[in-house]
């Protein structure tokens, strides 16, 4: 009733006397966006959009009508076609100061068209005053998510699988930069299916320059874990913290106290779920990793550089002969094997990234030692130089006697001999290269261990 007084210039007034019932003809949203006004000035974002506005004659004013724009998708997330018909519903002519009328859909699209082009200008002004607030940050945050349309206007959008689960959707990504308040210092709207490090990548060499980085650490997930982000991230000389992925952990240490959890039995059902936890937490707190949390327990290695477990052989000073190349594949094939074996390197993927080299590469040398020891032998002498590697490597398909049999009829074929020397990774080994020191920390969630553990019980 008050409201719809105001707005119609007419005064409340109350008789006072006890025998007049007082009825509830409508609801207004108040509290929630009275809130959401006073948060909006204090954090100076008010400021930050007036000072990319060089019209000052407007009717309504840019930052009112963003001001209305950022409060509706807090309280009520929908189109900004709705949004003409929600301000009735709400206080915002009161406390923003405009009416209704002047809240249309025209003024709205004008406002989001300016914001678009002078993006550039307000991520220095949000920056800035994130900065002025806060001049020096503890950490900083970067992470991407994603949402769907229901209609096909926009540009960037792509059907593609979004992170709910949901396939088939018109997505786009959202990329965004906060400090350790959770105040916004950076943005970026992307392509629905860029990758997360992609983007990431490219983000941080918008503002690896900028004042408000500092050497302030940059805190990520592990889509920016994999080797070669992780290289990267070590040329850019920035601070970071982030999580290798579990393929990768031994390229950095192989002193992962797992034996201790081998031979613990669980139950693995829903009803013990708790007591299995606890089992699992016992048996951290027994081990070398600190209690930071009952579901955080970590253990310092201290500062490593990538391969520092692994002793790893001088391949330049192999005595590889550049007349047998197939010979040479085949000593550089055992030597892999017997580090991968000492190290307990678990993954032939591991093992390239720690060597500098593909996966596939490491796959073909390790495809040659599954052939019959006569074939190897014939390789190791050299020979099979007159011969192609990949007919070699074809033969480990077969079984012994299938092998045997096509190396006899591949004798014979005596095609023309081929230099193979692409097999061969001398030379191009950049360990000695990137030998950035990292800190490297374990981590263990005894809830999320037993959780896998009901995982993988359930698909067996």
């Amino acid at each position: 009733m008050s409201f719809k007084a105001s707005r119609a210039k007419q005064c409340v007034v109350l008789s006072g006397t006890s025998d007049e019932q007082i009825s509830v003809e409508d609801i207004y949203d108040h509290l929630d966006i009275s809130l959401l006004n006073e948060v909006w000035k204090i954090s100076g974002i008010s400021h930050v959009v007036k000072s990319i506005d060089d019209e000052g004659n407007r009717v309504v004013p840019l930052e009112k009508v963003i001001r209305v724009l950022a409060i509706q998708r807090c309280v009520s997330p929908g189109s900004k076609l709705r949004i003409p018909r929600w301000i009735p519903r709400t206080n915002l002519p009161e406390i923003v100061g405009f009416s209704m009328k002047q809240m249309n859909y025209a003024r709205i699209n004008r406002a989001l068209n300016l914001i678009a082009e002078r993006e550039d200008e307000l991520l220095k002004a949000v920056a800035a005053n994130a900065s002025r607030s806060k001049p020096h940050f503890s950490s900083i945050y970067m992470d991407v998510t994603d949402t769907h349309f229901e209609g096909r206007k926009c540009e960037l959008s792509e059907i593609t699988k979004i992170k709910t689960g949901a396939s088939n959707k018109l997505a786009i990504g959202i990329l965004l930069t906060c400090n350790e308040d959770g105040i916004p210092l950076h943005w970026k709207v992307l392509p629905g299916k860029q990758k997360d490090h992609v983007a990431m990548n490219e983000v941080l060499g918008e503002i690896e320059s900028t004042d408000w980085i500092n050497n302030t650490p940059i805190i990520f997930d592990r889509a920016m874990g994999n080797q070669k982000t992780i290289d990267m991230l070590n040329d850019s000389h920035l601070h970071f913290i982030t999580a290798v992925s579990r393929r990768e952990v031994d390229i950095y240490t192989s002193q992962i106290p797992y034996e201790a959890f081998a031979g613990l039995k669980l139950d693995l059902t829903r009803k013990f779920f708790e007591e299995d936890v606890e089992k699992v937490r016992k048996v951290a707190k027994s081990i070398d990793l600190e209690c930071i949390h009952e579901n955080l327990f970590i253990s310092d290695r201290g500062v490593r550089v990538k391969g520092g477990d692994i002793n790893m052989p001088d391949f330049e000073s192999l005595p590889l002969d550049p007349k047998k190349p197939n010979a040479g594949a085949m000593l550089q094939a055992e030597l892999i094997e017997e580090v991968m074996k000492v190290a307990k390197i678990g993954t032939q993927t591991s093992m390239a990234r720690s060597l500098g080299i593909s996966a596939s590469q490491v796959s073909a040398f390790m495809t040659l030692l599954k052939l019959p020891a006569s074939i190897k032998d014939a390789i190791r002498s050299g020979a099979t130089e007159d011969y192609l590697l990949t007919d070699l490597l074809a033969l480990s398909r077969d079984d012994s006697y299938c092998a045997l049999q096509a190396f006899k009829t591949l004798k014979k074929q005596k095609k023309k001999r081929r230099r193979f020397d692409q097999y061969w990774f001398r030379n191009r080994h950049p360990l000695s290269q990137q030998q950035a020191p990292l800190r490297v920390i374990l981590y263990f969630n005894p809830e999320m261990f037993v959780e896998q553990s009901q995982s993988f019980q359930s698909k067996l």
